[in-house]
């Protein structure tokens, strides 16, 4: 018998896929709660959480930035 380290899977399904013995099934707790996509359709789903999430990093790498700049650090910092 086998046991997951619940702290280290991340349910990828390598595990799945390199079992000899196909003895690994992974199965969805609240299979509800997940919305498959088709892999050709992947780019136009996660484009909106691309943009919303690049737009974020953005401004908080520019909120840095300012930070940065109006302290004074040393040149040799």
């Amino acid at each position: 018998m086998s046991i997951v380290d619940t702290n280290r899977c991340i349910g990828c399904g390598v595990c799945t896929t390199r079992c000899e013995f196909d003895a690994i099934h992974l199965r969805r707790d609240h299979p509800e709660a997940t919305k498959m996509i088709r892999s050709e359709d992947k780019m136009k789903a996660i484009l909106p959480y691309m943009v919303k999430r690049a737009a974020r990093i953005k401004g908080a790498a520019n909120a840095a930035e300012t930070v940065v700049h109006n302290r004074r650090i040393p040149a040799d910092a």
